[in-house]
Parts: structure tokens; C-alpha cells; sequence
């Protein structure tokens, strides 16, 4: 079992690249760390920035509950904070809003993105400049995303993760010890880096939820228009954070429901931006029915099963049922059709 490495405290709290000459320090780096009812957690994440051995940074709190409790942990935080710590409301459910809120307050050139169920490695922001500083082609980067178990993870799930830990229904990130780019490099929004100047030139990120909705594919899409638009996408394997597990999401119930909404954010990507008929999105599910429904019917049998073999029969049956129920939504509901055509979702909130 993975553990979180024990915190240290930072040695050289205004470390540049450059050292303490400042003959040609690196551009500052904005944190952002959205939240949402986990104000512990929140906390443990700024915990961690605190032993970081890169000084030259900000974090940027965005309270998307706009909770009391939220607020009064930031400042009293940033109080005795060893870097410039700012508190955000974002009124508005959706990650994505909570995601361009931070965006918009943040002062640097280069954006980093965590969750608030993470925490991260002392050396995470000096990768990140690092990578950014020696590499200029880059549009943005992203890092490991390392497992702390909160309960036993079950045999199915340590046998799902791939030889590097990667497995994507709990956001763990795993691609080798080696740095890359690529014109095709996923973002993971758990760990991950972008320019400013990219992310507001390609609309920000994609909706996952909108409201009670779960209409589309979140970093999956920026990473998609980044690639669009020529964007290279470095994997920095020294910038690490590890992602806290709780045992809830440790069972074949929430397995599925990702996988379901994986299957969603499928079917949105498809017709991301795409001109379509009610006739063909009625194609377009006849056409998933009509090759899938057997796997619907072995579901009923393999259900929960925990074996490889029944998990991979229901990734397929749950993903393949979710893409056709968002095809039926999207007949019938003209909203929802607005919304998928819309691809400049940071300029649209302003």
C-alpha cells in the first residue's frame, strides 16, 4: 500500500530555478484549488503546499459552496501561510465554473490544478517550473497521481491498475518515470499545468455536471482543444501528488457510475461542437442498441461480480447504456443541445 510521504518543512521557501540571484527567475505559478464541502480536506491539500522547495507561488482557494466554514479556514490558514493564499466564491454548482473562477483571480502565467481530495509532493511546483522553464513549446503538462488508500483497497481494484498505477475510475495517473510530450498527452485535473494565455484562447474547460446534469468531458475536453489548436502536452513524472481514496468509492456501485458517466461524456464529445438531427442522434442510438443489448442482458447475471472477466462485460454494458440515454436526452431536450455546442465555456461565464 502506497503512503503519503511524512511532510517536511520547506528549506528554501523563495527558491527560483535561478537560486536566491534573481538574474532570471521563472514566471510565478498560480495555484488553483477548488472545493466543495471538504474544508478538512482543503485543508490537508494547503498543508502540504507548505513544504514546497519552489517559493514563487500563490494559491487561489475557490469555495464552490460558499460555505462560512470555507472561508474562515482560509484565512485563518493564510494568516501564518509561507505563500500568498486567496479566497474565491463561486456561487455556481460545477467544477468547471469553480475551475475559471480561480483561473480568472490568478496572477501568473502558468496554472496548476488540484483537487481538494489531494495532497501533494514537496517538489510538485519545481517540476512543474522546471518543465515549463526548460521546454517553452509546451502548452501544459501533467503529473503522477499516486494512491493513499483511507480503507484496504479490495484485490479487483489493485488487479484493474495498470504496471504504472494508472487507472482512470479513480483518477490515478501512472505513465512511467520517463519525461514526454505529445500532441495527444491527456490533462487529469488532479495534477496538471496549463499557460494562461492557452487556456483562455481555447474556451477553458468543458462542463462535466451542470447542475444536476452531467452533460460533458471536463479536462478531457481541454485536452481535445489544446490538441486542436497544435498544443503540446508534456507528462512530468517528478510532479507528483497523491489522491486520497476513501473507502465509498472503493465498491462496484460507484465503479459503475463512473464508467456511466464516462459513457455520457462520450457521447458529448462526439457531438461536441457537431451539427446533428433528432433523426441522427435516433440513428446513432438504434445503432449502439441494436449492437450492445446483449451485454445489457448479461449485466442482469454479472452485475457486482468482481472478476476480471464479469467487470469488463459491465464496463461495456454500463458505458454503452449511458451513451444511448444521452442520445435520447439530447432529442428531446433543446437546452441540452445548446450546451453541447458550446465550446467556449471560460468566455461564455464572464
Amino acid at each position: 500500500m502506497l503512503q503519503l510521504p511524512a511532510a517536511k518543512s520547506p528549506t528554501n521557501p523563495k527558491l527560483t530555478l535561478e537560486g536566491r540571484t534573481g538574474r532570471s527567475p521563472i514566471p510565478t505559478i498560480s495555484v488553483i484549488l477548488p472545493t466543495y464541502k471538504r474544508a478538512d480536506s482543503a485543508l490537508e491539500c494547503l498543508a502540504s503546499l507548505q513544504t514546497q522547495t519552489f517559493g514563487d507561488f500563490e494559491v487561489v482557494v475557490v469555495d464552490n459552496g460558499v460555505e462560512t466554514v470555507v472561508r474562515e479556514m482560509v484565512e485563518r490558514f493564510g494568516a501564518a501561510a509561507t505563500f500568498s493564499l486567496k479566497y474565491v466564491p463561486e456561487a455556481r454548482l460545477g467544477l468547471h465554473y469553480a475551475r475559471h473562477a480561480g483561473a480568472r483571480a490568478a496572477k501568473a502565467d502558468i496554472l496548476v490544478f488540484t483537487d481538494d481530495d489531494a495532497t501533494v509532493d514537496e517538489g510538485w511546483l519545481e517540476a512543474y517550473a522546471r518543465a515549463f522553464k526548460e521546454h517553452p513549446e509546451i502548452a501544459g503538462a501533467t503529473g503522477p497521481a499516486n494512491p493513499v488508500w483511507e480503507e484496504l483497497a479490495p484485490a479487483w481494484v489493485e488487479n484493474m491498475m495498470g504496471e504504472n498505477g494508472h487507472l482512470g475510475f479513480l483518477s490515478l495517473v501512472g505513465e512511467g518515470p520517463n519525461y514526454y510530450s505529445s500532441l495527444d498527452q491527456q490533462f487529469y485535473g488532479v495534477n496538471m499545468a496549463i499557460r494562461r494565455k492557452t487556456l483562455f484562447d481555447v474556451g477553458g474547460f468543458n462542463p462535466e455536471s451542470y447542475g444536476d446534469i452531467w452533460l460533458g468531458d471536463g479536462e478531457t475536453g481541454l485536452s481535445h482543444k489544446v490538441h486542436r489548436q497544435g498544443g503540446i502536452v508534456a507528462y512530468v513524472p517528478d510532479a507528483i501528488v497523491w489522491h486520497h481514496i476513501p473507502g465509498q468509492r472503493l465498491t462496484i456501485d460507484y465503479y459503475r457510475r463512473r464508467i456511466a458517466n464516462q459513457g455520457a461524456a462520450d457521447c458529448y464529445s462526439r457531438f461536441n461542437r457537431n451539427t446533428f438531427s433528432r433523426l441522427q442522434l435516433a440513428v446513432f442510438a438504434s445503432k449502439i442498441a441494436a449492437k450492445y443489448w446483449p451485454f445489457w442482458l448479461i449485466d442482469l447475471f454479472v452485475k457486482r461480480k468482481t472478476d476480471s472477466h464479469s467487470l469488463r462485460l459491465q464496463l461495456r454494458a454500463v458505458a454503452t447504456r449511458a451513451r444511448v440515454a444521452y442520445a435520447i436526452r439530447l432529442m428531446f431536450s433543446s437546452k441540452l443541445r445548446r450546451l453541447v455546442h458550446e465550446d467556449d465555456w471560460i468566455g461564455m461565464e464572464q
